[in-house]
């Protein structure tokens, strides 16, 4: 695995940036050795913006950024994460996503928001799969979402899916044509907390001292699990709902049966993301 950083920092922050900040952010993050620092916009001084690319994912990261917030940067960073072919097979388990964003017609696209915590308001959304009407046809075997949000199969897929007797898993009609085009995929087995360490999970500023541990959270990449407390399905959800206040959402991650299952009936667009399972 090979993980590539993008660190960006700003003087833009709520409580207003020093002067100077950007020998602030240049000071804490060069020890680290990043490949390329690159202020933007270029030419014009001064930098609106600073960019440092990492080509690993530096120790001690998420101080830095806590650290320069406090001094009143606003600093965000983006990790992307490249695995072999081997490491795929030999996952026993990846996170998942669509293959394609589909579109839904106009008004159909429904659900009810569900309040995950009180104290700060997060929430997520059930989705109302029986109004909901998609206008692309299925393109055989595959996984999509619909306007980047519910998950859904194709009547081929749930079909495989069925034939298969996969765990962990729901399938919902999509609206109420006969025959079914599409399911609404929900997972019904539930992983336990991620292992903190060595899972990169940090925490979304807007945390309150009464939120549990379920939600507002980053993930930064590498997620893992212990593997006595792990008991997978073929389908599960993650613990933690990952995103903002109002886009809380849990990851899909599926077992290594299921994604050879997806090449094996032609999901061309498959994709997975391994799971790091440590004893």
């Amino acid at each position: 695995m090979r993980e590539f950083v993008e660190f960006f920092a700003d003087g833009d922050s709520e409580v207003g940036a020093p002067p100077g900040w950007p020998e602030l952010a240049v000071a804490a993050l060069r020890p680290l050795g990043p490949k390329v620092i690159k202020p933007w916009p270029i030419p014009d001084p001064p930098p609106l913006q600073l960019c440092f690319e990492f080509d690993y994912y530096p120790e001690g990261l998420e101080t830095i950024q806590a650290q320069l917030r406090r001094q009143g940067l606003s600093v965000d960073y983006w990790v992307r994460c490249e695995h072999t072919a081997a490491e795929v097979r030999q996952a026993e388990l990846l996170v998942t996503g669509p293959g394609r964003v589909l579109t839904s017609v106009e008004d159909t696209l429904r659900w009810k928001d569900v309040t995950v915590c009180r104290y700060c308001g997060t929430r997520t959304a059930h989705w109302q799969f029986e109004s909901l009407q998609i206008v692309e046809p299925p393109q055989g075997a595959e996984l999509a979402n619909v306007d980047h949000w519910p998950l859904v199969c194709s009547a081929e897929l749930a079909q495989a899916l069925r034939e298969a007797q996969v765990t962990g898993l729901a399938l919902v009609p999509v609206g109420l044509d006969w025959p079914v085009q599409w399911y609404g995929l929900l997972t019904t087995h539930e992983l336990p907390p991620l292992a903190t360490s060595p899972s990169r999970l940090v925490p979304n500023p807007v945390r309150t001292p009464q939120c549990v541990a379920n939600h507002l959270w980053d993930a930064k990449t590498l997620l893992a699990y212990r593997r006595q407390e792990l008991g997978a399905a073929d389908f599960n959800h993650t613990y933690e709902y990952f995103g903002g206040v109002e886009t809380a959402v849990r990851l899909l991650v599926i077992s290594q049966r299921v994604y050879r299952l997806f090449g094996e009936v032609g999901f061309k667009r498959r994709n997975g993301y391994p799971v790091e399972v440590v004893d």
